[in-house]
């Protein structure tokens, strides 16, 4: 059955008929019509099953079949193969099939004869070049780096595991305030190898970003340290009223809102601005740099809401650098000459 209209009707017909089974001698495009006759008596497919049916098939592998032709031609030396059927329709998914086996075999044996291709080296103003990417086999591989999230893991593994290290001195660098790496010096071949890297878990407070009373008041308390600055936005922020008539001012140097003092008394708190605070942004060995940051209040559907934004454009970052440079520096005078000697700290 080719006709979708004509194939409907059928199903239609067979369906008010009493009828032992059914067998489609080509996949059905009526998939749901086959599948609600297959309810009534058995129905039976053959040829590649579609997709979604529920009925019984004898199976076609199309794609197989066209996979086998297009081995079988290669092998018997031809270079030009040519495709010849009907319409390819969607429905039509034997052909389908049978299409897109013949593809993969032709661009596997395509792969195949790029691989066993000879590799031809030639010169081109003095630079050396090859037709295929190579892999040497002789090369030296190079070791998986242990990851860690501590800067004292780091002292733990030099101090311990020196024997790992290449010939030749060591390099710890510090990639950023949250990432340190240990590699090694250039090989013969302009390589470094990457033996340890540690990665700071630090604050997940989103700067910039509004948060709700609650929201604020606990990302507070879990991702900076205590300073009298951030006792100030804390007082603040815990006691604005949830109602309309709140009040806010801010001259651009300070912010002052109505709070809440006890049950019903009200008073006004003053907090700076810019105020310091100390979020925790990089390795806890080290000490955590001082930042000044934006306070402010909004509100969103009578609901005070608080964000806080950076104001020195990340000059804490080269405080961070330093603090653990001064740290790394430290734990390796501690360490045997042998060890510490072949060590240059860079960051």
């Amino acid at each position: 059955m080719r006709d979708a209209a004509q194939e409907e009707f059928y199903f239609d017909m067979l369906a008010g008929l009493q009828l032992a089974g059914a067998i489609c001698l080509y996949p059905p495009t009526r998939i749901t019509k086959a599948n609600a006759l297959a309810k009534q008596i058995p129905v039976v497919s053959i040829g590649d099953k579609p997709e979604g049916c529920t009925f019984d098939s004898v199976e076609l592998d199309g794609r197989k079949t066209g996979y086998l032709m297009g081995e079988y031609l290669v092998g018997l030396g031809h270079t030009h193969i040519t495709f010849v059927s009907t319409p390819i329709k969607a429905k039509e998914i034997s052909r389908l099939h049978r299409l897109e086996g013949l593809k993969a075999a032709l661009e596997h044996v395509e792969e195949l004869a790029r691989e066993n291709e000879k590799t031809e080296v030639i010169e081109i103003c003095g630079k050396t070049y090859a037709n295929k990417s190579l892999k040497r086999y002789d090369a030296q591989e190079m070791a998986d780096s242990i990851t860690a999230t501590t800067l004292s893991s780091l002292v733990d593994y030099i101090g311990s595991c020196s024997r790992e290290f290449p010939d030749g001195d060591m390099i710890i660098h510090i990639v950023s305030p949250t990432k340190v790496k240990l590699i090694s010096e250039l090989d013969t071949e302009r390589r470094r190898e990457c033996l340890f890297e540690t990665e700071a878990e630090t604050s997940e407070y989103r700067f910039d970003k509004w948060y709700d009373q609650e929201n604020f008041m606990i990302s507070l308390q879990a991702n900076f340290q205590y300073s009298t600055d951030l006792e100030a936005v804390m007082k603040l922020a815990g006691n604005i009223e949830k109602k309309n008539d709140q009040s806010f001012s801010d001259d651009g140097r300070t912010q002052v809102a109505t709070m809440t003092v006890g049950v019903a008394t009200k008073a006004a708190a003053i907090v700076p601005n810019p105020v310091e605070l100390i979020p925790y942004r990089t390795f806890q060995e080290v000490g955590q740099p001082a930042s000044k940051f934006v306070f402010r209040i909004g509100e969103n559907n009578d609901i005070p809401i608080f964000k806080l934004i950076e104001a020195e454009g990340g000059i804490w970052k080269n405080e961070a650098v330093s603090n653990i440079k001064r740290y790394l520096t430290d734990a390796l005078m501690d360490m045997p000459k042998a060890i510490s000697s072949r060590i240059t700290i860079i960051g």
